[in-house]
């Protein structure tokens, strides 16, 4: 049997709204609308008006202004909690005497909005990845302020018929011995089209070679900010690749001799082995299907090694 989806439910017309909503922020500069399937989103200048659409789900109905209204009131409600500066309030839209639709007026209730500060995109977290500004201290920020907010949160028990038990039972398991493997997990570097087929991670380059007796490619561009590249390099070259290193730190700091390599034995291998110091990150993978080339991305004075 197929199972059809549920296709929501239209139960007013929210076109004089949207008109509405369009002309209030037509003096804040184009109006950009995105539509999801609750909700319709009106964005101009630093101003976002929210509007519910008038939709019933199995899990929600926003069918009468009323309800509308209340789940405008009750997303304000939680997530000004995170995000104060964000949230303005909610603005009821009504009809004046004359027929025309207001803001906050004294007539009969037609519609409900969320009224938000507008924010730049590129501060979004996948923007900020896929331009390389995502760092560790912003998730790790993110996750304390997370974990305060849910420690803080207060604790919503079940009615006394329920013996006042808790909705929800959270279980701590801590275990007995933990084995820290400091170093296992390989940061990849980040940089336009670095999805592209043929851009490994070096360890992935390592289990092609070493697992599968594959050579990945016969000519090879590591670029690194660490030691163990050296090894996949080392590697790819026994496997009889062009091996090239492009390690990202100072030039006094490049190098395999770390803790993962020492002592290093295998230094007539990397003497044959073209290292090149760049300090910025590489950019700009060459070719259509796959990678055939890459070069550095162009660097500031400044950056330069010395």
């Amino acid at each position: 049997m197929t199972q059809q989806r549920t296709a929501p439910m239209p139960y007013e017309d929210q076109k004089p709204v949207v008109t509405f909503l369009k002309q209030a922020l037509a003096a804040a500069g184009a109006v950009e609308t995105v539509t999801t399937h609750i909700s319709r989103l009106f964005l101009a200048g630093d101003r976002v008006l929210k509007l519910k659409r008038s939709v019933r789900f199995p899990y929600l109905d926003f069918s009468t202004p009323e309800q509308r209204l209340a789940a405008c009131a009750a997303e304000v409600a939680l997530n000004s909690r995170t995000a104060p500066t964000l949230y303005r309030g909610v603005r009821r839209i009504t009809r004046e005497l004359d027929g025309a639709l207001a803001f906050d007026g004294a007539g009969d209730l037609v519609d409900a909005v969320v009224e938000m500060r507008r924010f730049p995109e590129a501060d979004l977290f996948d923007a900020m990845a896929r331009d390389g500004r995502l760092e560790a201290n912003h998730i790790a920020v993110l996750a304390q302020a997370l974990a305060s907010f849910h420690a803080e949160a207060a604790i919503d028990h079940m009615p006394a018929g329920a013996a006042n038990a808790p909705r929800e039972r959270l279980w701590q398991v801590r275990a007995g011995e933990v084995v820290l493997a400091g170093g296992s997990h390989e940061r990849p570097l980040v940089f336009a089209d670095n999805d592209r087929p043929g851009i490994l991670l070096a360890e992935s380059v390592r289990v092609f070679i070493n697992r599968y007796g594959v050579l990945p490619g016969r000519r090879i561009v590591f670029a690194t900010s660490g030691a163990s590249a050296y090894v996949a390099a080392l590697d790819a070259k026994r496997a009889g690749a062009d091996v090239t290193v492009v390690d990202l730190r100072l030039e006094a700091d490049c190098g395999p001799d770390d803790f993962l390599t020492k002592p290093f034995r295998d230094q007539d291998m990397l003497d044959a082995i073209a290292v090149a110091i760049e300090r910025p990150p590489v950019a700009h993978p060459r070719g259509a299907r796959r990678a055939r080339a890459a070069r550095p991305a162009p660097r500031r004075p400044e950056e330069c090694c010395r």
